[in-house]
């Protein structure tokens, strides 16, 4: 039986594919955050709407000195992407608390909202408007990178741009 020998040079891969995936399953650093200098992005928000009476009860618990765990945000240099919390951050800044337990993560905004897609399992539920609000979110970046990288502009990326658009609109 013989073996397949080794390779004597590595495949050049881009530094955009390799760059943050990775970061989403990096360590974190716990430290406190000021809920005013976190961005919180619709685009990485996973719901269409936060709810005005979750922010209230969440709150009220906050004033009692409560605990609501730790929020997440991803750390690029220069922002701080708000990726899991969005309603505890909204409730903070409703009190004007000044700190918030944090976990931090080195990463981009594309992070923050890959990570913000499988978040929210302690917390309320999402709605299927939700669900399918982090599909089309998916999608619409699967379909950049699949325009990007293999297309590079032939005719069928228009197209696949307006099957999108029929399904958001739905």
């Amino acid at each position: 039986m013989s073996t397949i020998p080794a390779p004597t040079h590595a495949l050049p891969i881009a530094s955009s594919l390799m760059a943050s995936p990775g970061a989403v399953h990096e360590a974190h650093t716990l430290m406190t955050l000021n809920p005013e200098v976190l961005r919180c992005d619709a685009d990485v928000q996973p719901r269409l709407a936060l709810s005005d009476a979750h922010i209230r009860a969440y709150a009220a618990l906050l004033q009692e000195g409560q605990q609501l765990g730790t929020i997440v945000a991803f750390q690029d240099g220069s922002d701080s992407y708000l990726a899991d919390g969005f309603h505890r951050v909204a409730a903070a800044k409703s009190i004007g608390l000044e700190e918030l337990p944090a976990a931090s993560r080195v990463g981009t905004k594309r992070d923050a909202m890959f990570y913000a897609c499988g978040a929210n399992k302690r917390g309320k539920p999402l709605s299927n408007t939700d669900k399918q609000r982090v599909v089309l979110h998916l999608l619409d970046w699967l379909m950049r990178v699949f325009w990007h990288i293999v297309l590079r502009g032939t005719w069928y990326a228009p197209v696949l741009r307006v099957d999108l658009w029929r399904l958001q609109s739905a």
